[in-house]
């Protein structure tokens, strides 16, 4: 049996060591591959200690040359990385809620609500941005839930199978998933359920999250006659001596469905789990930019020196700024005059066009252009080539913002939903609307009718205690009237919804965030078609138009009555009705 504390020891040892990266068999790369080497090394965390390190403009090697002259970083992969982010940035705001049939448009709406609120409360929209600037400049992000919350795992922190597929693949083949934390006693006293050692406190330790196959004998906590998947919290060493039993702070055998991270890559290199992000992209051209400058700042104090020479030096002193007074008169033998040596550099054009080629050749390999910076374009160039350039540095940034919405989507239905439904389940939902607020008026009318029927109901009720029902007049409409009017004149009001309105809201409704699941607008071209072969007075037309307007993430409210029911709807829903099916589901209070 391998020991746990043991088995982590040697994989955090392994995660220091290179793999080696070779071509598929049958490449005819494979002949440019040495017999010696059968790769080339690759180190996961050296790459990333690379990458932090040119993003925020840090030699390798330090900051002066052998000569002690401090060396210039001209940076250009942290301005590749963020325009890569900018080109595929999402938010929260990018979610569309699409439901799946009109008797779910008001429960689809109020989830909608909710849900930007709750993740306004949480900041989910700056986890967002944090997700998308790793997936952009390391090529890789990571997400794990974390009890109620969904947290960025800074991949410094991660240590993993290096050639996995993904981090998933990593624990179903018998690899590791380690996650590096430092935490006090104090942090550490918060999980009930911890073994902890007698330790310093204020003092902060390592403790590494493993998750991985385990061999169940020798542990009580895990149940198999295999090895199977636990998560394992160890502390890691400290100047302290610990006990080797002391090292294990929690261990819990768990379902690979369970697991708690999901990922996303910018671009993929088989043979090695982390992908290739702008930064690394740019590290060739990088070096090459660093180089030139350098050179051609070393070209440039040597051609801002002055310096002489002269036969004859006998009466002249050796340093013409120290040693010569102002209006002195120099002594020059025969022969002897004092001649400037030209410093001046001769590779000026040289150092420009190869400026030029690697910038170029940046540009190329990150299809970032001025139309994606905001430069204007060099003088002379055709307008055809502008909108080519355009649509090829947009076609490329889709593709790359598409790859990170499918795991932005992923996270919302495993991650963000079984978290939000927990969070709202078991509580009245209860949301502010503004008066002016796009995509209420169904709401508004919903509450007006309510509100009319409501006053309706007392009115009755009041005759009926004065015993004069005889004498009942009520104008609907009139009182309608007048609620609308009273409404209007408030700034907000609150929509509420029955605990448990959302359990099967992931079934109710379809989620878009780059529109790469459904192709919205060649839907909304087809279903604008059938609106003009229709004729007027066609019913399915109301149907049609209210579908276009939802796959816009807009509400459809302009087609709908004011009794709250979708014109040309077969289903004639109410609004007040929408949400569970029965009147009481939801209300609208005049604040």
């Amino acid at each position: 049996m391998a020991n746990i504390v043991e088995q982590i020891k040697e994989e955090l040892s392994n995660f220091d060591e290179s793999i080696y990266i070779t071509e598929p068999e049958g490449s005819e790369s494979l002949r440019y591959i040495g017999e010696d080497t059968n790769g080339y090394p690759f180190n996961q965390k050296a790459r990333i200690q690379q990458i932090d390190r040119y993003y925020n403009s840090e030699f390798e090697s330090g900051k002066y040359d052998g000569e002690g002259q401090r060396k210039t970083f001209l940076n250009i992969v942290k301005f590749a990385a963020d325009v890569a982010a900018k080109q595929t940035d999402l938010d929260v705001k990018d979610f569309t809620f699409i439901p799946d049939s009109d008797k779910v448009v008001d429960k689809v709406e109020l989830c909608k609500k909710v849900f930007t609120n709750w993740t306004r409360e949480n900041e989910y929209g700056h986890l967002l941005n944090e997700l998308n600037k790793d997936f952009s400049k390391y090529g890789s992000c990571v997400s794990k839930r974390v009890g109620d919350k969904v947290e960025r795992v800074p991949l410094r922190n991660l240590k993993n199978t290096q050639d996995a597929i993904s981090l998933k693949d990593a624990i179903v083949s018998g690899g590791y998933v380690i996650q590096e934390h430092e935490l006090t006693p104090h942090q550490m006293r918060q999980f009930s359920d911890w073994t902890i050692p007698n330790l310093t406190e204020g003092k902060k330790y390592k403790v590494y999250e493993r998750h991985g196959l385990v061999d169940p004998e020798g542990y009580d906590v895990l149940d198999g006659d295999d090895y199977v998947y636990a998560v394992t919290f160890i502390l890691g060493d400290s100047d302290e001596a610990i006990s080797e039993d002391g090292k294990i702070l929690f261990m819990e055998q768990m379902e690979i469905e369970d697991f708690p991270y999901d990922e996303a890559h910018w671009s993929k290199q088989d043979g090695r789990w982390l992908g290739i992000g702008e930064v690394e992209n740019q590290i060739e051209n990088q070096i090459a930019r660093n180089l030139s400058t350098n050179l051609r700042r070393r070209s440039m104090l040597w051609g801002s020196k002055k310096i002489f020479q002269s036969a004859d030096t006998d009466n002249i002193g050796k340093n013409l700024i120290t040693e010569v007074a102002d209006g002195e008169v120099l002594e020059v033998g025969v022969n002897g005059a004092i001649q400037p040596v030209n410093m001046s550099t001769q590779h000026g054009a040289d150092y420009s066009q190869d400026d030029a080629v690697w910038q170029e050749n940046s540009r190329q390999k990150s299809f970032i252009f001025e139309v994606n910076t905001g430069e204007s374009l060099p003088s002379g160039t055709p307008f055809r080539l502008g909108v080519i350039l355009s649509t090829a540095s947009e076609t490329h940034f889709n593709l790359k913002r598409e790859y990170f919405g499918f795991f932005v989507k992923r996270m919302f239905y495993n991650q963000l939903i079984p978290i939000f439904k927990d969070k709202v389940r078991t509580k009245e939902q209860r949301v502010a609307l503004a008066r002016d607020a796009n995509g209420i008026q169904r709401v508004k009318d919903a509450i007006v009718t309510k509100e009319a029927n409501r006053r309706l109901m007392d009115k009755i009720l009041d005759e009926n205690l004065t015993r004069n029902l005889q004498t009942l007049s009520f104008n609907f409409e009139e009182e309608a009237e007048k609620v609308k009017a009273e409404l209007d004149k408030q700034p907000y009001f609150f929509l509420t919804g029955k605990p448990g309105v959302f359990d099967d809201i992931k079934f109710d409704m379809t989620l878009t965030i780059t529109g790469e699941e459904i192709d919205i607008n060649r839907q909304i071209e087809t279903l604008s078609t059938l609106v003009q072969v229709l004729p007027p007075e066609d019913p399915r037309r109301s149907d049609i138009i209210a579908r276009i307007v939802q796959l816009t993430g807009m509400d459809s409210t302009p087609f709908i009555e004011k009794n709250g029911t979708i014109t040309g709807s077969n289903q004639n829903l109410n609004a007040n009705q929408a949400l569970t099916g029965t009147t009481e589901s939801a209300t609208g209070t005049v604040v």
